[in-house]
């Protein structure tokens, strides 16, 4: 199963949890080809799984191009992650050509870049449930 069928699955049960009187339960469809589809996955998977999350839209100028005449902005989405009381703010960028990026933050955080939504489930599976883990290895 990749990622996008496992949140299908996650979301079924939750319905059937929430609407026991509606059979069939609704099927849910999800995507990652937009920045939107993706932030959508992304924002209903994370609450899925007991995680506090906000999405917000950030208008971006690109840097460094002196030969573009005039201002042209980037809308990309971002998430902001809370796990375990660490900050994690996650960027969208479907059409990124860059693979991927994990920088640290000040503020004890981390940022990721986004370009579908199983790189995402790779680096949740990875990080978020590997901090989990060790929080209850600490406390119990």
């Amino acid at each position: 199963m990749n990622a996008l069928e496992i949140l299908c699955s996650l979301k079924r049960q939750e319905n059937k949890r929430k609407f026991p009187h509606l059979v069939p339960t609704p099927y849910p469809h999800y995507n990652d080809r937009t920045a939107w589809d993706l932030s959508i996955a992304i924002v209903d998977f994370l609450n899925l799984r007991g995680h506090f999350t906000s999405r917000c839209s950030i208008l971006r100028t690109p840097q460094n191009t002196p030969w573009i005449v005039g201002i042209r902005k980037v809308v990309m989405t971002d998430i902001l992650l809370v796990a375990k009381t660490k900050p994690f703010y996650i960027a969208i960028d479907p059409c990124s050509k860059q693979e991927s990026f994990h920088r640290s933050r000040k503020d004890g955080g981390m940022e990721i870049l986004v370009t579908n939504f199983q790189q995402f489930f790779d680096w949740y599976t990875e990080r978020i449930e590997r901090l989990s883990l060790a929080i209850a290895e600490s406390t119990g």
